[in-house]
């Protein structure tokens, strides 16, 4: 977390309380469209976020390491992960290189639909999480570009479109 990270998080923080807490709709208001629109929107940002994360898991293959030449015994497991790097691939990391971190702004963004976009406080925690996600996701695309040069492909970082 660099300095600027923490100076957002200060102002934010603070702007927090300015918010009205109105973000639990009432039970009479339950099955209008935007309760019924966020919920869908986010549980399926919800399992594409979990369907983004198996995939990134998965590039890291495990490999059987060598047995101990020494008559000692060894308490490591007998499985490790590589410490190859693979370039994400397929789903929306064809197109976004940071796609796990678009999921979960969308979920953040769930609860904007939620509350109609009426709860500042809400708005509030999907910047934070935009500038917080965004950080990162810039801090990846210079590794993945300075690892691996010209194979790195060129893609959206975080939002279509946007960045």
């Amino acid at each position: 977390m660099n300095a600027l990270h923490i100076k957002i998080l200060y102002i934010i923080s603070f702007l927090f309380f300015l918010g009205q807490f109105t973000f639990f709709p009432s039970f009479s208001n339950f099955l209008k469209w935007n309760t019924i629109g966020a919920v869908i929107f986010f549980i399926y940002a919800s399992y594409h976020q979990h369907v983004l994360h198996r995939r990134l898991a998965s590039l890291r293959q495990t490999t059987p390491t060598p047995k101990p030449t020494t008559t000692t015994t060894a308490t490591t497991s007998t499985l490790t992960k590589s410490s190859i790097y693979l370039i994400p691939k397929g789903d929306w990391f064809d197109y976004i290189s940071s796609a796990h971190y678009f999921a979960e702004i969308l979920i953040y963004f769930s609860f904007v639909i939620l509350t109609k976009g009426m709860n500042l406080t809400i708005w509030l925690i999907l910047i934070w999480t935009i500038i917080g996600l965004g950080i990162m996701a810039r801090e990846n695309e210079f590794w993945g570009r300075e690892r691996f040069g010209e194979k790195w492909p060129k893609r959206w970082i975080i939002i279509p479109f946007v960045h």
